[in-house]
């Protein structure tokens, strides 16, 4: 959703570095319905650029 830019990157980050995703999780769902994250991976995959601009194509000025 950040790659497509439905949601903003540092929006994103912080709600996975303040745990907020979890907290919610832990209070509106079963834990059978809750799924591990890895955080340091969904990070690093906003941390690069969009795969049109690693082809060559101009990037947008969004940060990612």
């Amino acid at each position: 959703m950040v790659r497509d830019r439905h949601l903003d990157a540092a929006v994103f980050r912080l709600f996975l570095e303040s745990g907020a995703y979890l907290r919610y999780a832990e209070q509106f769902l079963k834990p059978e319905q809750i799924d591990a994250v890895d955080c340091r991976q969904l990070l690093a995959m906003i941390e690069q650029p969009p795969s049109e601009c690693r082809a060559g194509v101009p990037c947008p000025t969004t940060r990612y």
